[in-house]
């Protein structure tokens, strides 16, 4: 008999296991980023539009076909992905996003 769990309402974890390739790329980044900065230096926040620069940066780097970022050599995309993410956890303390309950 296996282990009961009541998961209803709580978000499926398992979504991070569907991408494991661009989960680990955008945590290399990340990994990258606290050496050079610090860890966690960004939940500072950015200055105006200074984070979201940086995400359209790497996307247009991407774009027009230079994949490989020349200072983390790491993926532009997946520096874009972990600006964004970034970004968006500010952004969601910064407003007290209400989470959903149970999550």
């Amino acid at each position: 008999m296996k282990a009961k769990r009541d998961n209803g309402g709580k978000a499926p974890v398992h979504y991070i296991f569907t991408a494991p390739d661009a989960v680990d790329a955008i945590v290399r980044v990340m990994e990258t980023g606290a050496n050079k900065y610090g860890k966690n230096d960004w939940k500072r926040g950015f200055e105006d539009g200074e984070g979201l620069d940086s995400v359209l940066r790497h996307i247009q780097s991407h774009i027009s076909g230079n994949l490989i970022d020349e200072e983390s050599q790491q993926l532009h995309l997946a520096n874009a992905a972990a600006g964004l993410i970034m970004y968006l956890d500010n952004e969601l303390r910064e407003v007290n996003y209400p989470k959903k309950e149970g999550v």
